[in-house]
């Protein structure tokens, strides 16, 4: 027996469910920074290294099953999905973004007519379609089974023509309103009707969606989107863009533009998902929200009313600064109105339980039924009038507008529904209560008494002993049993709603001409109409109703209660029997709520199906009179990932000292090749920093291995076997003996405030603290070890490259590089000779440390840059791209295309010439000095009367030679103004002898 079946008692253990819905917002090239946390969050998945032992420790079985992200976190989402769901390392991810990421490869050449934006967009598609296929195509399993890795993505894009939507005021009037906001998903999982992973293009729609998602305005041009009709006709850099019909909530065959214009934070949708995946045994739901630049927020100073902000300060305040601060915050509020509203429904269930036996209740109920019953029609007939009047409102009429129900129309419609009297979703009394082989209390209330249910296995499942005993034993089989059959019912009546949502809207826009004359029509042709569709709506779900039938609820609606109820009165025993396996010391108030739900639900183990339900509807009928909506949803902990979080060994531990990429907009990593390594590297630095404060859950800890009143525990003994599992899931598969030694100096420094951390494993009556610092510490320094190990060398060589390519020699990095190469040096021939990701074992951890902690490659900033080679060409060809885009047709700039026009040309010149004197050589260099001489006395000669042209001609040799020889060369300069001088007075003197 190892660790991953028993704990320190030698008993066997139940598994948890770590369920992580992570939503990655945007950033442009802060991207690299969460393609280095994505890596991390797939290691962790795949339970590789320190991660798996920790799993196995923790007897955790860790699982990403919803993925939302928009723009940059859209692009990383999207792989993350796709490797998951073929088993696949994510190691390739790196070097995508090192390769394709760099400035000059994205953007545009500058003789392009007409480019529609800076940067090459079909570049950048063609490059997503590469990575996608990368990532696929890699050694492995291949396609795991859905129920094993189920996913829900969600990517954000905004469309550029809009969606539009007619809605009417009361006055009966139309009112056109236009939403923007796009979603693209993909699904796979045990109740989706189809795995759009195992769709052979799945790579390429993936990619599509990213460049969707991903197209920052004026940095790429729009996407376009082709619809059904277009399947293969559309390709943007070369390569076919797919259909995505059946992911797309908007109409395709259209423009998109970047997600994180309208929602950088993609909350909502990874929310919602959450309540529909399946689960079974024990699950922890935690929200991982990534987002590598939350904002600086300082203390707002103090503000003299004597000076008025200036105009360009409200500007960038008002259209960026103060709208991203809010939206992160009106997101991270949103989880906690989330939690708390969970939370109030959960303890007014259980105070209605503790204020009344089932009896009472009962009386209760009945007494409340009349305000319960008109709440309820209420809610249905406004439900319905709304639903027809948004349907009759996308009906076409001759002059192609909507029709409008106006306020009297929609009043008259629900007062009908109202005054049907028997209508198939309600009954009438409180005694119906029970199915009596019909259902008359509707869909709502099938979904509010499951959510009861599975609440209630939750809740057994939750106090079963995380150790494993002939007692627990024999319940769990069952429970795991119980849990499958509540999400088989769970799936069929989320089924069902859709079908309900959908019916009422197509019927209303079928019924438009007839609905709109309903304001002045007589009551008794209201009435007519809406007894007539409530009986089509019957027939939506029951074909078998006949017309001279009188009318009943639909069959499906009853045998989807027996099965609750059956499920339910199963449950009775395994109910029971869980609280009979005792009160937890640690947590006595679990099981307080269990007993008190139990004992007023199923208040014997074998009751009759009748009377669960009258509890069950007792329960609901309170609940929801007294303004209580039942919710499906979960309590969800929220982990915010972003760059602000501690390094170890002494590293930076700020956004500003770390990332590269958090300048120009966002856009800076895309410059050097060493900012892209030293963005991705944290990315992985500050994910497994995170990932590890999540791993390690001191409840999760104390289930596993709390010391308990007659368990044969020592005193001291539960801290010290913890404790001893941790240190050998530290030094496990340590391959140097320096590193070991690092890691247990550390270890032995660090052991007493562990101890002191844990020490609540002693006693049942402690409080359990909310995490466990010093032990994730510590285990945070193996893993960045080991992620320094790889991708040190890995800067190390994008520094020299980034050197080569004529990039600033004495920043950081160039000093970086030198002490790298030194440390090599030192070693010998062997390690000096050594590639540059391969010589990394031969550093010892000392010098991995010192290394890192010197690197400061995040500090360097793009104005250090000016003057070299790269920012001359980087400058140049984005001035010359930039000069192109604004002086195309598709600019938009009519009257302004003129004058960026006449600068094109010779900026397009300059440019050339930039990128041809970037070519060391001596006879070019001296060539070019004579150009600039001649282009400088052409510039100064007096009454010269050259030919058109050949000034500008002469200013663009001028200015392309100072912008680079005069830098690379300044010896140049005497000798420049010397020939200068001379060809000054020679050239007048040759024109008047020519002359």
């Amino acid at each position: 027996m190892n660790q991953a079946q028993a704990n320190n008692t030698g008993s066997p253990c139940h598994d948890q469910e770590l369920r992580i819905a992570l939503v990655m917002n945007g950033g442009v090239s802060l991207a690299v920074w969460i393609g280095g946390v994505t890596q991390e969050i797939n290691r962790l998945v795949r339970r590789e290294t320190l991660y798996g032992r920790l799993c196995d420790i923790l007897h955790l079985r860790p699982r990403v099953d919803i993925v939302s992200g928009t723009s940059a976190g859209g692009i990383n989402g999207a792989i993350l999905a796709l490797a998951m769901s073929q088993g696949k390392p994510l190691d390739p991810l790196r070097d995508i973004w090192l390769n394709k990421g760099d400035i000059l490869t994205l953007l545009r050449p500058p003789t392009r007519e007409d480019p529609p934006s800076l940067l090459d967009g079909g570049y950048f598609y063609k490059a997503m379609v590469e990575g996608f296929h990368a990532i696929r195509d890699q050694q492995g399993p291949g396609l795991l089974p859905p129920a094993q890795v189920p996913i829900e993505l969600f990517l954000t894009t905004t469309v550029l023509r809009g969606e539009v939507h007619d809605f009417p005021d009361d006055a009966g009037t139309v009112i056109r309103d236009v939403t923007h906001r796009g979603l693209m998903r993909f699904q796979r999982g045990p109740d989706q009707p189809r795995d759009h992973f195992a769709d052979p293009a799945i790579a390429r729609k993936l990619a599509a969606a990213a460049r969707a998602t991903a197209s920052f305005p004026a940095a790429f041009e729009p996407f376009y989107l082709p619809g059904a009709e277009e399947k293969g006709e559309i390709s943007a850099g070369g390569e076919a863009v797919p259909c995505l019909e059946g992911h797309a909530n908007f109409a395709l065959g259209c423009f998109v533009v970047d997600g994180g214009v309208l929602d950088n934070n993609p909350l909502e949708a990874a929310i919602d998902a959450v309540f529909l995946q399946r689960a079974e045994g024990e699950v922890r739901r935690v929200l991982a929200y990534v987002v590598p630049d939350p904002g600086h927020i300082p203390d707002p100073p103090a503000q003299d009313p004597a000076r008025v902000p200036s105009l360009a300060g409200t500007i960038l305040a008002s259209l960026v600064d103060i709208p991203r601060v809010e939206s992160v915050s009106d997101q991270l509020r949103a989880i906690t109105r989330h939690n708390q509203e969970v939370a109030r429904h959960y303890n007014t269930r259980l105070l209605l339980a503790r204020s009344v036996d089932g009896p009472g209740a009962e009386t209760v109920a009945a007494d409340v039924f009349p305000g319960y019953r008109l709440r309820r029609c209420q809610s249905a007939a406004d439900y319905i009038a709304t639903a027809l009047a948004d349907g009759a409102a996308r009906h076409r009429d001759a002059t192609g507008r909507g029709i409008a129900l106006g306020r009297r129309a929609r009043e008259r419609i629900a007062g009908a529904l109202a005054g049907c009297g028997a209508v198939p979703w309600l009954p009438e009394r409180f005694e119906e209560a029970g199915t009596g082989g019909e259902w008359w209390w509707g869909l709502l209330t099938l979904e509010n008494v499951m959510a009861v249910v599975l609440e209630l296995l939750c809740r057994a499942v939750a106090l079963v002993p995380a150790r494993r005993s002939g007692e627990s034993d024999a319940l769990w089989p069952d429970l795991m049993r119980a849990r499958r059959r509540a999400y088989d019912l769970v799936a069929e009546l989320a089924r069902l709603r859709r079908l309900d949502q959908g019916h009422w809207q197509r019927r209303g826009q079928a019924l438009a001409p007839e609905l709109a004359g309903l304001g002045t029509a007589d009551a008794s042709r209201v009435m007519a109409l809406a007894e007539r569709e409530i009986r089509v709506w019957v027939g939506v779900f029951d074909a078998t109703l006949q017309a001279d039938e009188p009318l009943r609820p639909p069959r499906v609606f009853a045998e989807l209660a027996d099965r609750i109820g059956g499920l339910l009165l199963e449950s009775s025993p395994l109910l029971h029997g869980v609280l009979g396996l005792g009160v937890p010391l640690r947590h006595p108030e679990k099981f307080a709520d269990l007993s008190t739900l139990t004992d007023f639900l199923l208040p014997e183990a074998n009751g009759s199906l009748g009377a669960t339900w009258r509890r069950l509807l007792a329960l609901e009928v309170v609940h929801y009179a007294f303004g209580a909506d039942t919710p499906r949803d979960q309590f969800m902990e929220l982990y915010q990932f972003s760059a602000n979080v501690p390094t170890a060994f002494g590293g930076p531990d700020r956004l500003e000292q770390k990332l590269a990429g958090v300048q120009v907009a966002h856009f800076g990593a895309f410059y050097k090749r060493s900012w892209r390594i030293n963005d991705w590297m944290f990315g992985r630095l500050d994910g497994s920093e995170r990932l590890l404060r999540i791993l390690l859950d001191p409840r999760r800890l104390a289930r596993l291995y709390g010391r308990e009143p007659g368990d044969g525990i020592a005193p001291g003994a539960a801290a010290g076997a913890v404790l001893g599992l941790l240190r050998e899931a530290l030094l496990e598969g340590v391959a140097r003996e320096d590193d070991r030694v690092l890691l247990e100096t550390h270890w032995r420094e660090r052991l007493e405030a562990m101890g002191a951390e844990l020490a609540y494993l002693e006693r049942t009556d402690a409080a359990i603290p909310d995490c466990l610092p010093e032990c994730a510490a510590m285990l945070r320094e193996r893993l960045h070890l080991d992620i320094l190990r790889r991708e040190l060398p890995a800067l190390a060589d994008a520094v020299g490259d980034d050197e080569l390519d004529g990039a600033h020699q004495a920043g950081f990095g160039s000093k970086f590089l030198k002490r790298f190469r030194s440390a090599l040096c030192q070693l010998g021939d062997a390690a000096r000779k050594a590639p540059g990701p391969s010589a990394s074992p031969a550093l010892s951890s000392e010098q991995l440390v010192e290394l890192f902690k010197g690197a400061r490659v995040g500090e360097e900033r793009v104005l250090d840059e000016v003057g070299t080679d790269r920012f001359t060409i980087t400058a140049t060809r984005s001035a010359a791209v930039a000069v192109g885009a604004l002086s195309g047709k598709g600019s938009g700039l009519k009257y302004l295309r003129g004058i960026f026009a006449a600068a094109r040309t010779p900026l397009v010149a300059l440019d050339l010439l930039v990128q041809a004197l970037m070519k060391k050589g001596r006879l070019l260099v001296s060539l070019y000095a004579m150009a600039m001489a001649a282009a400088i006395t052409i510039l100064v000669a007096p009454a010269a009367d050259w030919p058109d042209g050949v000034e500008m001609a002469a200013a663009v040799v001028l200015a392309a030679g100072l912008v680079v020889l005069l830098r690379r060369y300044p010896r140049l300069l005497i000798g420049l103004f010397a020939l200068v001088l001379v060809l000054w007075k020679v050239v007048p003197l040759l024109r008047g002898w020519l002359g």
